[in-house]
């Protein structure tokens, strides 16, 4: 990922994993799971977020109905 990240002229060496709780979807615009297993996850935890959850590959490719570029806000962590 990290690779495929540099090859577009992203950087994210200075990422790091966040567990995922409910807040965090709510508070989000978007959230992107890296697989159907990360998906339903998501889905699971947070029903009501179904509509800001995508797979990451399908937003990317450009077959996803949300591509939001709301205002970022504080996360609530």
């Amino acid at each position: 990922m990290v690779a495929a990240a540099a090859a577009r002229g992203y950087d994210l060496s200075a990422h790091r994993a966040t567990q995922v709780t409910d807040s965090l979807i709510d508070w989000a615009d978007l959230v992107l799971a890296m697989d159907a297993t990360n998906l339903t996850a998501l889905h699971a935890l947070a029903p009501a977020a179904r509509h800001a959850t995508r797979s990451a590959c399908t937003w990317a490719a450009g077959t996803s109905p949300t591509r939001t570029g709301g205002s970022r806000r504080p996360s609530p962590r």
